[in-house]
């Protein structure tokens, strides 16, 4: 995102920012969905070789009841990291076509209206001035701060 000299982000540049953004984030997502499907597969392999060779593993461990227990929820997580790339990709769909950006862009707000309208949209935006780029946003509105929250979640993970 440019900062122009007037002290302005023009909304086109908001609007590509937004889809980078979210763009960046559905990376993240995805790199984790792909790590709990390899959690997974390893949990069947273990699985497989736990169920023909049953004399490696002795009675009295619990391996099969541990196994099932991390892959149940292995695939929980894997449904909610699949629910957020969807819900993704519903953003993504509607940004091409965003009725809000195309407002904007055509009414005939003054500069504090459109300030106020955007302001309801983030909750905290970080721009390096001096070099013109934008560092961080946080959103404000669902559905931004459940995607922003999922991947905070997962990268702590």
């Amino acid at each position: 995102m440019k900062y122009r000299p007037n002290g302005t982000f023009t909304l086109t540049q908001i609007q590509d920012n937004v889809t980078k953004l979210i763009g960046k984030r559905k990376k993240r997502i995805i790199n984790y969905r792909d790590n709990v499907k390899s959690k997974i597969k390893e949990i069947n392999i273990k699985e497989e070789f736990i169920s023909h060779s049953p004399e490696a593993i002795s009675q009295a461990t619990d391996w099969d009841f541990i196994l099932s227990v991390s892959k149940s929820k292995l695939t929980r997580e894997l449904f909610k990291a699949n629910s957020f790339l969807e819900h993704i990709d519903l953003l993504e769909d509607g940004l091409q076509s965003n009725d809000v950006f195309a407002l904007m862009k055509i009414s005939k707000l003054q500069s504090a209206e459109m300030r106020t309208l955007l302001l309801t949209l983030f909750k905290r935006i970080e721009v390096d001035f001096p070099k013109g780029k934008l560092l961080y946003v946080q959103y404000n509105l669902a559905p931004f701060t459940a995607i922003d929250q999922y991947v905070e979640s997962v990268e702590s993970k």
